[in-house]
């Protein structure tokens, strides 16, 4: 489990919260961009680049500044994505494949 602390206007740790492993459990969690840049092993604003070309993982927004990726989801896209030999066919990114 991941727990992220949540630092107050004081400086004061608020509350801890606990994020589960992307397998763990039946019930849906939803993930914030920090969150999911942890599991997945890359920095926050790759996420971000992946929302604004639409390749990324389906995120929902709750508010203006606030938005998750659901667990069911994050685990789609991979699934959507896993393969057995780099020659094998699949989606592209293509907003990030003619980066030199």
């Amino acid at each position: 489990m991941m727990a992220k602390k949540f630092i107050n206007a004081d400086g004061l740790t608020s509350k801890t919260r606990v994020a589960p492993e992307l397998e763990a459990g039946d019930e849906e969690f939803y993930y914030t961009t920090q969150e999911l840049s942890g599991l997945l092993g890359v920095a926050p604003s790759t996420l971000s680049a992946y929302r604004c070309a639409g390749v990324g993982p389906k995120f929902i927004v709750f508010g203006h500044r606030t938005l998750r990726y659901a667990r069911s989801d994050i685990q789609a896209y991979m699934k959507d994505r896993a393969r057995q030999s780099t020659s094998e066919e699949g989606p592209l990114m293509p907003a990030f494949n003619n980066r030199r």
